[in-house]
Formats: structure tokens, sequence, C-alpha cells
């Protein structure tokens, strides 16, 4: 229990049994009617105080990442995809384009708006825009997975999605999983995301893919009959498989002492996050290097700029709710069982 001066509000620590009769710091005298007793915050004000914080510091984190890739999704929309025998070939172009790449322009571009709208409006609920989110970024990497493009680029980014919307679900899925292990070591959700990942990854590797039983297969098969560019792209999109073990040192619950996985979590977490924007990145180079055209750069380059920030949107929009569902959930279900 603290003492609080009713004329200068300075407080005395544990003042609960001594008989204060005037204030140091002020000289004022002090009657036994006036005298204000603080006992400050309990201990569950305090951490439902620092949880609020929490949650909303997450949730600026999240609007910030929103408006910064939404409007760098904007600027790619004028930004052309490269020259062809015709000219120079902009995104518009390609929103009625008959080749079947409309998608690859029209999807950005409806993210842009909605996320720049989503993250500039502060009074929308937390809950809304990190739901919007999750959802629209699933919904997107689906579309990537399935689509079937044509047109000089089609062969290329077939082989780039060769893995399928379950493959390229991995990265976000365990880039969540992973960050929010490496700040909550006991929940339970990061390592449901982090099993989420770890299944996705055994039917994406398992699934047929290039005429062959299995990606794994497709992938070395072909391996020593590719150019050099796509033998390297292979090998990358092989890598993820060794990185799923890696990433199920997730799994483990932390000691009495320290948490050992703490920090490896948090390493792999953000190997997650960069990987395949990095990936479609260095493929556009190579490409850009071996058919001698910025066509290719330009295309994955925006291919690049796209998954990393719905990557980013995904991972802080799963944290946001994996802090503010179960405290909306626990007090409900307490409720019906009493």
């Amino acid at each position: 229990m603290n003492w609080k001066c009713p004329h200068c509000g300075e407080i005395i620590e544990n003042a609960e049994k001594t008989n204060i009769k005037f204030c140091l710091r002020c000289g004022e005298p002090v009657d036994e009617e006036t005298t204000q007793v603080d006992s400050g915050p309990s201990d569950d004000e305090s951490g439902e105080r620092q949880e609020v914080k929490k949650i909303q510091r997450l949730d600026d984190l999240l609007r910030i990442t929103m408006i910064v890739f939404g409007l760098g999704w904007l600027v790619l929309f004028v930004i052309p995809f490269g020259e062809s025998s015709y000219g120079m070939v902009m995104s518009w172009d390609l929103l009625a384009d008959r080749e079947g790449m409309s998608y690859l322009v029209s999807w950005p571009l409806m993210l842009g708006l909605l996320f720049v709208v989503l993250g500039a409006v502060a009074p929308l609920p937390g809950w809304l825009r990190s739901g919007a989110a999750v959802v629209f970024a699933t919904a997107f990497f689906v579309v990537l997975g399935v689509g079937d493009p044509g047109g000089p680029l089609g062969r290329d980014l077939n082989f780039a999605m060769v893995g399928g919307p379950v493959w390229l679900l991995i990265f976000p899925i365990v880039t969540a999983g992973l960050l929010l292990r490496s700040h909550s070591q006991r929940g339970l959700i990061p390592r449901v995301l982090i099993g989420l990942g770890l299944l996705f990854g055994i039917i994406a590797y398992l699934t047929g893919a290039e005429g062959q039983s299995t990606l794994v297969g497709a992938l070395l098969r072909y391996l020593g009959e590719d150019s050099p560019a796509r033998a390297i792209s292979r090998i990358l999109i092989l890598l993820p498989m060794f990185l799923l073990l890696a990433a199920a040192v997730g799994f483990q619950l932390p000691g009495k002492k320290a948490d050992p996985a703490k920090r490896w979590a948090s390493i792999l977490g953000w190997v997650w996050l960069i990987y395949l924007p990095a990936f479609y990145l260095l493929f556009g180079v190579m490409l850009w290097v071996a058919e001698e055209s910025a066509y290719y750069f330009l295309m994955f380059f925006k291919l690049c700029v796209y998954l990393g920030g719905l990557t980013a949107v995904f991972a802080l929009s799963v944290a946001w709710l994996a802090e503010f569902v179960p405290g909306r959930l626990l007090p409900l279900l307490h409720r019906k069982d009493n």
C-alpha cells in the first residue's frame, strides 16, 4: 500500500501502517481525513495493460506494413512489364490479356488498394484488419499456385510455381509460427502453425509434378538436364524441405534455465520470411542474364515484392490474432464452465 500526498502528489511506498502528520516534500500538514492511499495496479491489471499495449504495437506495425507494401504495389502497376515486338508492355495491357497473365496484375492492384485502406483507416477493428489480411493473402498464394499463364513468360512462371499453392503457403505459415515461437515459448498456436507447415511440406513434396510421381523426383530427375539457371532453381525449390526439418526446433519446450530454441526460431523465422521473394528475385536475375532481356527481371522483381509483402502482412496478422483471440475466447470458456 502506498501513501499519496493530497497537496503535491508525493508517493511513499508501504505506508499502510505509518501515521503520517505532514509531507516531507512540500511540508504541508496532512489530516487523517484527507490521507490518500494508492494501492497501485494489481498484477492482473498490469498484465492486462501490457497485453493491450502489445496488441496495439502489433496493430500499428501491421498498419505501417500494409500501407508501405500497398503503395509499393500501386507504384509497380505503372512500371512496365518489359518490351515485346510491338512495344512496351504495361500492366493495363495485361488486364485483358488473353494469354492468362491478367491475375498477375489485377490481384496486386486490388490488394494494394485494399491494404492501403485497411492500414490508413485507424478506427477499423483490429480483428477485421488482420482477418482480411490473412484471407486475401492466402487467396493470392492459391491463385499464384494454380494459375496457368501463357505468353513468352508462361514456361518460366510455371516452372517457378512448380510446387503449387501448397508449396507457396508453407512460407507464410512457417514464418508466422517461428516468429511467434521466438516470443511465446510455451504458446500452442506457434507449434500448431509449424506443424501445419510441416504437413503442407509433406503434401507438396510428395505430390506429382512435371510428369513425375513426386515433386522431389521431378526436381532431382531433371537436375542434370537443365540450364545452369534452372538447375540452381531446382536446388532452391528443394532446399525448403530441409529447412522444414530445422523448423521443427520450434516444437521444443523451454527448460527451467533457458530456452535454447528461442534464438534459432527467430533466425529461422527471418530466413523463411525472405526466402521466397529472394528466390524469385534471383531467378529473374539469372533469366535476365541468360536471355539478355530485362523483361524477365521486371516480371520476377514484381513477384518478389508481391510475395515479400504478402508474407510479412500474413505473419503480422497471425501474430496479432494469436495475441487477441485467446484473450477473448478464454474468458468466454470460463463463463460457460461456471
